[in-house]
């Protein structure tokens, strides 16, 4: 339970922290505070009641003389006879007595017996001091009433509401009981004149007895014979009270018995409870006022860790633009200013590293990374390597060596960033890399793993043959005047890894299919067209619908036993060429079955047929040329 609550008030904000910690601080220090000054003025006020109580049961002697004591004496003696009378008479009743509830009284006299000692003229004598004392606690009191007093003004009444003489019960050694000697009320009086006899002002009988089990004071006036009071108010059935006991000794100090005053002290508790309500309902309000006051103040002065705590989440966010403004020059304002200091040097540090990066990717492709199963590049080694499908692709500019002597070291350069620079990003974006230029042939490799776009190399070429054209507008020299290059591609296993030794380590990628995909590109002089595929990239394209594509001899490629299966691929040239190619599609491919039959005659005769089509076909002028050549030797 404790966990909870703490991991309840962990998950809280700062600024409610704070104003919870202090207002429980502060109540603290409010309930000691105000239960101090409640405790304080209801001992003072109890304290005020007692002495009072004490002075009226002193003067209550002076009303008293030798006779009085005499007839108390002898009273007293009459009602320990009657006791034992009534034991020997009835002994059941010590079984009684154990019986009666606390605050109860049991009666052992008739009411006949009452009567005779109550109507006596010492009893009454005794009564009329009682309520003297009685009547002396009367706001307005006046000695009119002195000699008799009968009854009580309801509009002006005591403020003793009982006052009594107890003895203990002869030969009956328990303190928790006692016996009534006289009442101030031994009669049935309409005190309060509302016309009926109420349950406090029944008549008290001479020698009633009285359970005290609940009133300690009074049994240590009792067994001490000493002056003692009430610590607390008392309620019960008849209201609520505090008493004081005192001791009754005559004239030779012998105890007679003791004098209880009950005090009417309900406006008392009342006005104390309302003082301890008053205290409650200002602690709440303190509480409100402190919590309310100490969250708003700690709000205020949290504004500026709040924004150090949104400004460190952008950081953590790898936002490093973060800045914030202080005009304070306390612990915060140096904190802040801190703050801007460390996010500007991890600003620059982030740059510093990711233009290292970017430079670093310039020569090692980033996806090597990925592609080797390491997380960072400083994790690749000397010798990491995996097997992997991909597509193959070689660009090549046709008769480079030629060019460059028309060129200056510098231009040759420049010749060849313009190229590079205007064909790369069309290989990025169909999802290819560059493993590496070679003179002036592009090396790229298409993997599904590389990047997030599909790999699609055939688009590639097709659109670095469209961006050639721009190219040879762009790039103006007097001796160069067309430039053009050939696009070999392959799919197939290679490994990919890493060489070199520890000094020096190069990324690349080698196996049969590599050099598959280098030879298809050296084919493009030979059959004098742009662009040339195997037949196993042709079986990996998706949308193939959407390519132009003519089907060659197979070609027996060096360093490799089975012949290829090549492909012509003709969307990059003019949309005549385009549509005349297709036109004649069905008999050039007829006529490349015709040359795998070794029927050159009649293929022969199918591509003349094609060539008048199509003057400008190069591949059907090539293979006319070469199977002319051949059946020409084969007759001589």
């Amino acid at each position: 339970m404790i966990s909870k609550i703490k991991l309840k008030f962990l998950s809280l904000s700062f600024a409610l922290k704070v104003a919870l910690s202090f207002s429980f601080f502060f109540i603290i220090i409010t309930f000691i505070v105000f239960f101090s000054l409640f405790l304080y003025i209801k001992t003072h006020t109890i304290n005020q009641l007692q002495e009072r109580l004490k002075g009226i049961g002193k003067s209550a002697f002076y009303f008293s003389n030798k006779k009085d004591f005499e007839n108390l004496k002898e009273l007293k003696q009459i009602v320990e006879l009657k006791w034992q009378e009534t034991i020997k008479n009835n002994p059941e009743i010590l079984k009684e007595i154990p019986k009666i509830p606390p605050g109860e009284t049991l009666e052992i006299l008739t009411e006949e017996e009452h009567q005779t000692l109550y109507n006596n003229q010492k009893t009454q004598s005794l009564v009329q001091i009682l309520r003297r004392i009685k009547a002396s606690s009367m706001p307005s009191f006046t000695l009119k009433d002195y000699y008799e007093i009968k009854f009580y003004d309801s509009k002006n009444p005591p403020f003793l509401r009982f006052v009594y003489i107890l003895i203990p019960i002869p030969d009956f050694n328990h303190q928790n009981y006692a016996m009534f000697l006289l009442d101030s009320d031994m009669e049935k009086v309409d005190i309060n004149n509302n016309g009926k006899i109420d349950e406090d002002e029944q008549e008290q009988f001479v020698g009633t007895i009285y359970n005290i089990s609940e009133m300690p004071d009074l049994q240590q006036a009792i067994i001490n014979q000493t002056m003692a009071c009430d610590k607390d108010f008392n309620s019960d059935k008849w209201g609520t009270f505090l008493s004081c006991y005192i001791p009754i000794i005559d004239y030779e100090k012998n105890f007679l018995g003791i004098l209880g005053l009950d005090f009417d002290a309900k406006s008392q508790y009342n006005q104390i409870n309302q003082i301890k309500i008053m205290f409650a309902v200002l602690a709440i309000l303190i509480l409100i006022i402190v919590f309310f006051s100490f969250y708003e103040i700690s709000s205020y002065l949290l504004k500026p860790i709040k924004k150090l705590t949104k400004a460190s989440t952008e950081v953590a966010n790898r936002n490093y633009h973060v800045k914030l403004y202080t005009f304070s020059n306390d612990e915060l304002g140096i904190l802040t200013k801190n703050f801007n200091k460390m996010v500007q040097e991890i600003n620059n540090y982030v740059e510093r590293i990711e233009f290292i990066v970017d430079s670093f990717a310039r020569f090692v492709p980033l996806h090597y990374g990925t592609l080797l199963e390491k997380e960072h590049l400083y994790d690749i080694n000397k010798g990491d390597s995996k097997e992997v499908e991909l597509s193959v692709l070689f660009c090549d500019i046709v008769n480079f060596s030629s060019l460059s002597e028309m060129m200056s070291p510098r231009g040759t350069f420049e010749f060849l960033n313009l190229f590079f620079e205007m064909m790369n990003p069309i290989i990025t974006k169909n999802g290819g890399i560059i493993d590496k230029f070679i003179g002036d042939e592009i090396m790229a490799l298409f993997l599904p793993e590389c990047t997030n776009t599909c790999p699609s190399p055939l688009n590639a070429a097709i659109e670095m043959r469209h961006k050639l054209k721009e190219f040879n507008i762009t790039f103006q020299h007097p001796n160069v005047p067309y430039i053009d290059m050939g696009i070999g591609i392959n799919f197939g296993k290679v490994v990919l890894g890493t060489v070199g030794s520890i000094e020096r380590l190069d990324t690349t990628v080698v196996g049969d299919s590599v050099n598959t995909a280098s030879r298809i590109q050296q084919l493009t002089r030979v059959f004098n067209t742009p662009i040339l595929i195997t037949e196993s990239l042709k079986d990996n394209l998706k949308d193939i619908d959407k390519y132009y594509l003519r089907k060659l001899q197979k070609i027996r490629v060096k360093g490799k036993r089975e012949p290829v299966q090549i492909y012509e691929c003709f969307n990059a040239d003019s949309d005549e060429q385009i549509e005349k190619k297709l036109h004649t599609l069905n008999k050039f491919e007829e006529a490349i079955d015709l040359i795998h039959n070794k029927k050159f005659n009649e293929a022969i005769e199918i591509l003349k047929e094609i060539y008048q089509l199509n003057p400008e076909d190069s591949v059907v002028k090539v293979y006319l040329e070469k199977y002319e050549q051949y059946l020409s030797y084969q007759n001589i």
